[in-house]
């Protein structure tokens, strides 16, 4: 009989996949906004560039966080 229960290993399976998915979203928009807006005049109040790299930025911690979480924790 397999001691660890079905349940288990289905939660299992979707760890870290979360992380990796919004992430993947987060730098896809921020790369979006990158090449699809003009850059900002100096003295602009809102600079959407900046924002982009920010999104990356989230976007690329998001996956390697997933991606770790999926390495190391699938064994437990």
């Amino acid at each position: 009989m397999d001691p660890e229960p079905e349940s288990l290993k289905l939660a299992k399976a979707r760890l870290g996949r979360r992380s990796q998915v919004g992430g993947g979203i987060a730098a896809f928009i921020g790369l979006l906004l990158l090449v699809a807006t003009p850059p900002a005049p100096p003295g602009a109040a809102v600079n959407v560039h900046q924002m982009a790299m920010i999104f990356i930025a989230v976007g690329v911690f998001g996956v390697v966080v997933g991606t770790l979480a999926r390495w190391y924790y699938l064994d437990l």
